[in-house]
């Protein structure tokens, strides 16, 4: 993962710095983040877990997910689609000219987020810029962070002061930290971002428990033997339009 890890940061600033771009930035962080979290760089997940974790709907990262796929060079490969309630796996791979700049580079402690809950009211820029000042541990002045975060001077800027409007950095002479006792979860409750991740999260459990059970009633219906009888070619539809398998499955 770290030799993943340092690939991606190399190559980062590829995608560009304007909305589709930093939303490409966030999947990959996600997909990087439940890897983490599962130990491996092959793993298995729906687009509506990742739409949770990047703080977007489940079409969007439909969207970006083929895209970074197909990009020459990917940083992510379809392993396997998903069928029925399995979901879509994915593996994290090295492209060629990466393998020797990714395993030479130093590596630089600290997680890697998607977008945390307070970040959905702050902005994407203000989570890139806080994360950089959180992985250095030190004082870290602009035009680092310009260089980091691949973000414009002025976008830093605007960012490092709704960061500090939110007491969450402080500054002198140009050199920023974080401030120590910033508390992320609390200003995300006090936002009102922890109560719009739970009701996503609710809304995606309700949807992936009606897939469940639309699965459940084609089963039956095939084991009747509806399903080779043109008569009942509508049983099914009677029920309910199918949902999408490939973007449903909450982990």
């Amino acid at each position: 993962m770290r030799t993943w890890l340092n690939a991606f940061s190399a190559s980062e600033l590829r995608y560009g710095n304007d909305r589709r771009g930093l939303t490409k930035r966030l999947v990959l962080r996600a997909v990087a983040e439940a890897c983490m979290k599962s130990g491996s760089r092959l793993v298995s997940f729906g687009v509506r877990s990742l739409a949770v974790a990047v703080g977007t709907d489940a079409g969007t990262v439909s969207r970006h997910l083929k895209e970074l796929t197909a990009m020459a060079a990917p940083l992510l490969r379809l392993v396997r689609r998903g069928r029925g309630t399995e979901a879509d796996a994915y593996e994290l791979v090295i492209p060629d000219h990466l393998q020797h700049a990714a395993e030479s580079r130093s590596w630089r402690p600290g997680k890697i987020h998607a977008l945390r809950p307070v970040f959905r009211a702050l902005g994407v820029p203000e989570a890139l810029v806080f994360e950089e000042l959180e992985r250095a541990g030190n004082p870290m002045p602009v035009k680092t962070l310009v260089l980091q975060t691949g973000l414009s001077r002025s976008a830093v800027n605007d960012a490092l002061a709704v960061l500090a409007s939110w007491r969450l950095v402080t500054g002198i002479h140009g050199v920023w930290s974080v401030v120590a006792n910033a508390d992320l979860d609390e200003l995300a409750e006090h936002l009102g971002m922890a109560e719009e991740v739970a009701a996503q999260v609710s809304r995606y459990r309700a949807e992936r428990a009606e897939w469940h059970a639309w699965l459940q009633a084609r089963a039956v219906a095939q084991s009747a033997g509806y399903l080779d009888d043109l008569q009942f070619g509508s049983l099914l539809w009677e029920l309910a339009e199918p949902p999408d398998e490939t973007v449903v499955l909450i982990r």
